[in-house]
Formats: C-alpha cells, sequence, structure tokens
C-alpha cells in the first residue's frame, strides 16, 4: 500500500482481490497485503497473463503486459510481488572438513570471538537475552545440524523459531544454516525467526519474506533482520523486476523506521557483483538489497591470525569477492552525507562496514548437504559477516536496556560516528575488491572497517 494509506483503503482494495477468489489478509499496520491464489486470479484481477521466460539460461515466470488496475486501486497500491522473477542467490562459498571428528580447519565461535575481542561481552554476561532477530532465507536449516554445533562447541540449545512464507521449504540448504550458526556464535541466547521462503528463492518469493518480516516486527520488535542474499542492481533491470525493489524498499523504509535494522551481505563477486552475468562485460554494479539506502550493507575482509594456535590479528585485509560500489537506484544515505573517501557524493556507496569473509579465514559450520552426511565445512563469503553484525546489535541492544536506557537508534549514522573515535574500527587499508581499492577511512570495499567488538559495544551502549 502507499505511504499514508488508511485502514479504509487497506479495506477497499483488499476487497478488490477476493472478488477476483483470491484469500486476502493484511498486515497489522495495514501497509502491506498478502494474497493468496492461482495464476488465473491473479492474471484476472491483475488484467494480465503469466509466460515462463529464459534469460541468460536461467527460466522465470513473468507477466506478459504490464498489470492494470482500476483507479481507485491503482492509485493505492505502491508495488506489487506479482511476478517471480530470476533467482536470488546466496551470498556464501564452502569447502568440506570432512565427517566430524572434532573442531579443526575454520575459526570456532571462540576463534572468532578472540579475534574481533567479543569475548569480555559475553563474559559480562550479555548473550542477548530478552533480544529478537530475524533472518530471511530460501530453504531451512536442520535441528540437528544446529543441535550438533551447539554441542560440538558448548553452546547452550537455542532453536530457531521457524516461519513459513509462501508455503517455505523443507529442504536444508548451506546458507539458513550459516546465518543461524553464525547468530548463535555471536549471541547465545538471542531468540531467532528464521523466515524460510520456498527453495526455488525468487525475486518475488523472497520479496514476500521481507514484507513478512515487516509485518510481524509489529508486534515482535525485532533488533534486526539478516538479508544474506542479493541480486545485482542490473539483473532487476534485464528481468524488468524493478517493481519489486520498490516493494522491497518500503518494506525496508518501515523496518528502519520501526527500529529494526536491516545487516545484508554486500556480495562474493568483487565490484562486477553480478551471479547471472546480466551484464556487458567489465561493467561495474552493486547488489540489492545491499543497496538500498534504509540498510547496513556488510562487506568482507581476510582476517588471517598470527598462527593456528595463537588467534589475534596478523593482518587484516580487503577480500577480493567482496561487494562494492555506487548504487544506479539509490541516493546518498544520510548517514554518509559529509563522509570522506566515497566513491559518490550524490549516490549509495557500498558497504558501511565489513568482517571476516575469505574462506580461507573462514567459519567452521555443521552442515549435512541434501543427499549427504552431516559434516564440518568451512564456510566464507558476506553472509558469514552480516549475522555477525546483526546479531551484535542485539547485545548493544541487551546492555542498553539493562541499565535502563532506549533502544539505540538510528544505528547506521551512530556506526559512521563510532568510526571516527579511534579504537572502535579497524580501518582496512590494503587490498581491494578488483576495482576499488582500500584505504585509509572509508572505501567501497571494506566500508569505515570491522569492528573491535567491545569498544564499540561500549562506546554504543554510552551513548544518550
Amino acid at each position: 500500500m502507499r505511504p499514508g494509506s488508511s485502514i479504509h483503503d487497506t479495506m477497499l482494495v483488499a476487497q478488490y482481490f477476493r472478488n477476483f477468489g483470491l484469500s486476502v489478509s493484511a498486515s497489522p499496520d495495514n501497509h502491506i497485503l498478502f494474497a493468496h491464489g492461482t495464476y488465473g486470479q491473479a492474471g484476472a484481477a491483475a488484467h494480465t497473463g503469466f509466460v515462463r521466460v529464459q534469460l541468460n539460461g536461467e527460466q522465470f515466470t513473468r507477466t506478459t503486459m504490464p498489470e492494470s488496475y482500476p483507479p481507485a486501486v491503482a492509485s493505492r497500491i505502491l508495488a506489487t510481488t506479482i511476478f517471480d522473477g530470476p533467482r536470488m542467490h546466496p551470498m556464501n562459498v564452502m569447502r568440506p572438513l570432512g565427517i566430524l571428528v572434532a573442531p579443526g580447519g575454520g575459526y570456532s565461535p571462540a576463534n572468532i570471538a578472540t579475534y574481533y575481542d567479543g569475548t569480555s561481552i559475553a563474559t559480562a554476561g550479555f548473550k542477548g537475552t530478552g533480544r529478537k532477530v530475524a533472518i530471511v532465507v530460501c530453504g531451512t536449516a536442520l535441528t540437528a545440524d544446529i543441535k550438533k554445533f551447539e554441542s560440538l562447541f558448548g553452546i547452550p540449545s537455542n532453536l530457531p523459531t521457524i516461519v513459513s512464507v509462501d508455503g517455505g521449504s523443507t529442504t536444508q540448504d548451506g546458507e539458513p544454516t550459516l546465518d543461524v550458526e553464525t547468530e548463535i556464535s555471536t549471541a547465545n541466547a538471542v531468540s531467532i525467526f528464521l523466515y524460510v521462503t520456498p527453495d526455488t528463492c525468487s525475486l518475488s518469493t523472497f520479496a514476500d519474506g521481507i514484507a513478512k518480516v515487516e509485518a510481524d516486527n509489529t508486534t515482535k520488535h525485532f533488533d534486526s533482520v539478516n538479508i544474506s542474499y542479493g541480486l545485482s542492481e542490473d539483473s532487476y533491470d534485464a528481468a524488468g523486476a524493478d517493481a519489486l525493489i520498490t516493494s522491497q524498499h518500503a518494506d525496508l523504509v518501515d523496518l528502519e523506521a520501526a527500529n529494526c535494522w536491516p545487516f545484508v551481505a554486500s556480495g562474493d563477486s568483487g565490484a562486477f557483483e553480478n551471479p547471472n552475468n546480466f551484464r556487458e562485460d567489465g561493467e561495474l554494479t552493486v547488489s540489492y538489497p545491499a543497496s538500498d539506502d534504509h540498510v547496513i550493507a556488510v562487506g568482507g575482509t581476510t582476517a588471517s591470525s598470527k598462527s593456528p594456535s595463537l588467534i589475534a590479528r596478523n593482518r587484516e585485509v580487503a577480500w577480493g569477492g567482496s561487494g562494492g560500489g555506487v548504487s544506479g537506484k539509490f541516493g546518498l544515505p544520510t548517514w554518509q552525507v559529509g563522509v570522506a573517501g566515497l566513491e559518490s557524493t550524490t549516490h549509495r556507496n557500498v558497504p558501511d562496514v565489513a568482517f571476516d569473509a575469505d574462506l580461507n579465514t573462514g567459519r567452521e559450520i555443521v552442515f549435512t548437504p541434501p543427499g549427504s552426511a552431516q559434516g564440518a565445512f568451512v564456510f566464507g563469503g558476506t553472509s558469514m559477516a552480516a549475522p555477525a553484525w546483526a546479531a551484535f546489535l542485539a547485545l548493544v541492544q541487551q546492555k542498553r536496556v539493562t541499565i535502563a536506557k532506549a533502544t539505540l537508534k538510528p544505528v547506521a549514522a551512530d556506526l559512521y560516528a563510532a568510526s571516527k573515535v579511534a579504537g572502535n574500527f579497524v580501518d582496512i587499508t590494503m587490498g581491494s575488491n578488483n576495482f576499488y581499492p582500500a584505504k585509509v577511512g572509508y572505501d567501497a570495499v571494506t566500508g569505515v572497517g570491522v569492528p573491535d567488538e567491545f569498544k564499540l559495544w561500549t562506546y554504543l551502549y554510552s551513548l544518550p
């Protein structure tokens, strides 16, 4: 629904779709309508048809002509997710360590906490108790994998609440598994709500997942939502799917306004972020929704340690796969105004912050690939970085509530302000994403840098 829509507006539009046999429900804030039915019913309501198309070897369903509604209905609709569009892409890579015997190979939760100076936060008793976070995924995570991960690393039992969207999925996938295990590693006691969309992972069903989070946030009051998927802005253009960006953007705006901060993986293909190659050779592009001006985009680093037995920062450099650059669709967000080192002073610069993402310095995860045995895997990618940040925010909010302060907002602006105070961030000044170099201050590979978690946590909870 368009901003400012009244209950009357929502009821009018809902009844229009019901007249075509669709079942319709509204979000508690009346900003979103969820309509379910057949392609025939949806096509009749939108005065269009549907066809399977192929683009760069990928098939998806789209409309045969633009949607058309009566003026009284059209004037109240901001955007729809009526057709599938291409697949969203998870931002991760992995390699097997073999059948589980003992920890080894990748960084453990304790290793990561040591590396980024987060151990003292848990020691002080702050593990996310009483806080809620959301994760939007395609496919699901197996309970057996999470339990084994917790057992392996001494993490108290903390299983996510599964919320099915558009029918959900029962097929396990590495991305949801990585997201959940990363968040419980960072905040052992945080309540995780896993929004499971179908494993087809179409643009429309994933957009529905974000919409469902926005609808539920009215009563759940999430601190953050983690999104470890994306598709290049160019791919949306090639698929004629800009309406899906419009709908997701509206939900992300509402989430930020409600102080639920989206942390989005910036991508794993460097400055030429485009898994489907829907671009001309050599064309720079960024991934959406990381490029949205109402999210915190998370890039990646190579976090090398002094030795396998001495977990301490040796030399952390920009990871070559870290998505970054300048959006062609969104203007400069308020928190980037006046920041030195930007690639553009008029358009959104990606990313904002960073965290370890290189497979060679990756995180150990327990996962059961479909048709295979449960095993230990090393995962990397910016989808390893984004959930770490999303869970970290829950630790900040828990501390603030404990000392009778309001939850932190606006978070993005506070992170940029924190980066100007010595010690809160480690500025990454070496490496590149194959086009943009890391440099002193902001850069389009690692943003303002990686956190010293304890110092940044202390700074953020101490703010008024």
